[in-house]
């Protein structure tokens, strides 16, 4: 699975206890800052994953067909994991 985060931006705590991400230089307008991979899934399969797998950043689709399509598009390139 791919993440990547730009080195200008640094993931800190936060003054709420939670998690941010922070600019530590200056971004140009429309540079990529983040990049999340993850795994497309449907809710069923979701909710049969043990818990130590739910961490992991899944969109949850509920149209077969989008799936399907999303298995193909994995198999034709390196930056789609289904």
């Amino acid at each position: 699975m791919l993440n990547w985060v730009n080195p200008k931006l640094t993931i800190e705590a936060d003054s709420r206890g939670g998690r941010g991400q922070f600019v530590l230089d200056t971004v140009a307008a429309g540079e990529l800052l983040i990049v999340y991979g993850g795994y497309v899934t449907t809710l069923q399969t979701y909710h049969s994953m043990s818990e130590e797998l739910k961490h992991i950043f899944y969109q949850i689709e509920h149209d077969p067909a989008y799936i399907e399509k999303m298995i193909k598009m994995s198999r034709q390139s390196s930056h789609c994991h289904v």
